[in-house]
């Protein structure tokens, strides 16, 4: 994968704020807002590196302050830096940046309540935490991280996403507490059933996993 790195123009991102301001609510559908959405997805699709990621949740989160009602970029930021904790070498940082992950959760979640794309980031997000010391933290947050998943399953039953995670879930939770590949590969199944399926609803709305899910499903099956 390349190293990316994208920079939101300021002054398309000022064009964007004046574009809201003259039609608040409305920002989903405004070309240029689209337009900035794609190219930053476009970005996020092959982000190798933690520099990359922290750079495009920085990009997210200003394109979110400038469209003020689109849940979109509070997700993708908050996407960005849940991948950076899970992805981090040095433990002793993720909590920190989880709760910055966390405030963007909120933000989405506030603009479009009841969202599974936002409780799957949730559930990623309370594994992210648990990973920084699985002994002490697997009691309460295995349960958090469960308790998200159910509810995206709950909110959009079609959502493939929810599957994903917990198939990844369970291949790293030990075969005595319920995990391992075994019980991993029929969730994973069942995931790569609903991607085959699955449309989003919109161009910048979450669409990522469907690879992901077929590669993992074929390495368990070999």
């Amino acid at each position: 994968m390349k190293r990316i790195f994208f920079t939101v123009s300021i002054v398309a991102l000022a064009g964007l704020a004046a574009n809201a301001q003259e039609s608040a609510g409305s920002t989903n559908s405004d070309p240029a807002f689209i337009r900035i959405m794609e190219s930053a997805i476009q970005k996020l699709d092959t982000a190798s590196s933690s520099t990359t990621l922290l750079q495009l949740g920085n990009d997210f989160e200003r394109i979110g302050n400038a469209a003020k009602s689109a849940w979109q970029p509070f997700y993708y930021a908050a996407f960005c830096y849940t991948a950076l904790a899970l992805n981090t070498n040095d433990k002793s940082g993720v909590d920190a940046i989880a709760e910055k992950a966390a405030a963007f959760l909120i933000k989405a979640e506030a603009l479009h309540p009841g969202n599974s794309e936002v409780s799957t980031v949730q559930a990623m997000l309370a594994n992210a935490r648990l990973l920084v010391d699985p002994p002490a933290r697997y009691q309460e947050l295995s349960v958090v991280a469960a308790a998200w998943l159910k509810k995206a399953h709950e909110q959009n039953p079609a959502n493939p996403r929810p599957y994903l995670v917990e198939a990844r879930t369970k291949l790293k939770t030990p075969a005595m507490l319920g995990g391992g590949a075994e019980a991993a590969l029929p969730v994973l199944e069942e995931a790569v059933k609903k991607f085959k399926q699955f449309q989003p609803s919109g161009s910048i709305d979450p669409n990522w996993g469907s690879a992901d899910a077929q590669k993992l499903l074929e390495q368990l099956k070999k």
